[in-house]
């Protein structure tokens, strides 16, 4: 989320750059933090690059859904964007005990969240050899499209917006 959040700060109505932006950060951000879990602490035994590869989805879909909202509504998606991922989608991911351990609807709410589809994919890679990765990764995916649509939605709003411009036209005072 803090990607979305320095991006729009730094970045305001560069909506292209933003989504650059998010989608390197989330990229780069996976392939360190999968460093970090697997060499520096020991957490998963599992092939790194499988790894790596699942959690830039979790990071992305996290930083498309905040920069989309952020996009379209102001810097109140912002706070809506902190308050479904860290106060909504962290408590119903599962991710300290295993999402089974949720009571019923939250367990499976949160696995549609992207935290918790994040978290999901990391376990079934780290130690299931990839199985039942496909629903949170199809769930993660579905996250950056949504936060890409908001995105499409606030460029065209302010296509709209923006005052016609005369044509430049050589010769012509």
């Amino acid at each position: 989320m803090i990607s979305a959040a320095l991006l729009s700060l730094t970045m305001k109505k560069r909506y292209g750059l933003r989504v650059i932006g998010s989608l390197s950060f989330s990229v780069i951000a996976g392939f360190l933090v999968g460093a970090i879990l697997q060499f520096g602490f020991g957490t998963f035994d599992a092939n790194y690059w499988e790894l790596s590869l699942i959690l830039p989805r979790g990071i992305g879909g996290t930083s498309m859904f905040v920069l989309g909202l952020e996009s379209l509504i102001g810097y109140a998606g912002l706070g809506l964007g902190a308050v479904l991922t860290l106060f909504v989608s962290n408590p119903l991911s599962g991710i300290a005990t295993g999402w089974q351990w949720l009571p019923s609807p939250w367990d499976m709410i949160g696995q549609y969240l992207p935290i918790g589809a994040a978290g999901n994919a990391a376990r079934s890679v780290g130690f299931f050899d990839g199985a039942g990765a496909t629903h949170s990764v199809v769930t993660l995916i579905v996250w950056v499209l949504i936060g890409l649509g908001f995105v499409g939605l606030a460029t065209l709003k302010d296509r709209k917006a923006a005052p016609p411009q005369r044509p430049n036209r050589p010769g012509r005072a």
